[in-house]
């Protein structure tokens, strides 16, 4: 019998499901984490207890599942949490998640400088919460923090690069980003500017079925 191991990243907690290759759930998992709030209207997460947590709960899975082989794995999580990792790939600082509202002003800004492409674009005008907005907040606030970013990920994203080694995102998640050409199925030039941020910076992308790698044996342990 095949098995399976789901991960689901969310805003409170990692959650682990163990399935078969018919689809039934063998055993389950969770471990929570918490969202700092260093301001009012600021939200975020270390990324190291995503990491944490996700191992928690796998072991806590397949504990419970007994022994057995896992023959694939696969993300899903929160949207829009942007983690900054340096050139030695480690993060820059806590991620700012999805609740976060600092960028505001920033998401104002892009609605009054670029309505027709984000209508072109997105589909969706800017809101705080989009990594787009966010980059700009940084760029504003924190320039100094963005220039030594080498390279920018998404939640799930960073907990795939600690399994495989692998810098990736989806374009479920890229999406929604105000960043990603629906059109185009690539990053938008123009509002990588407007925040001084380069496309070479953002993970490669992939459709949301496709193998991006392997667990490591370190991961694995």
């Amino acid at each position: 019998m095949s098995r399976f191991l789901g991960i689901d990243l969310g805003t409170s907690a990692a959650k682990a499901l163990l399935l078969d290759d018919g689809g039934r759930v063998v055993a389950k998992g969770r471990a929570a984490y918490e969202v700092v709030h260093p301001r009012v209207g600021w939200s975020e997460q270390d990324p190291g207890a995503w990491w944490e947590a996700v191992g928690v709960a796998s072991r806590q899975a397949l504990q419970r599942a007994g022994p057995g082989p896992v023959d694939g794995v696969a993300l899903s999580g929160q949207l829009n949490g942007l983690v900054l990792l340096d050139d030695r790939r480690q993060p820059l600082g806590a991620a700012i998640i999805w609740l976060d509202q600092r960028a505001t002003e920033e998401a104002a800004t892009l609605n009054a400088t670029y309505p027709e492409l984000l209508r072109a674009t997105a589909l969706n005008p800017a809101n705080p919460i989009y990594v787009g907005a966010k980059l700009l907040w940084l760029r504003r606030h924190r320039p100094d923090l963005l220039d030594r970013s080498r390279h920018l990920l998404l939640a799930k994203d960073y907990v795939n690069l600690r399994l495989t080694g692998e810098l990736a995102t989806d374009i479920s998640d890229a999406s929604c980003t105000l960043l990603y050409d629906l059109r185009s199925d690539d990053w938008v030039p123009e509002l990588l500017a407007a925040a001084g941020y380069d496309a070479d910076r953002l993970p490669p992308l992939h459709r949301s079925t496709d193998v991006i790698g392997r667990v490591t044996a370190g991961a694995a342990a």
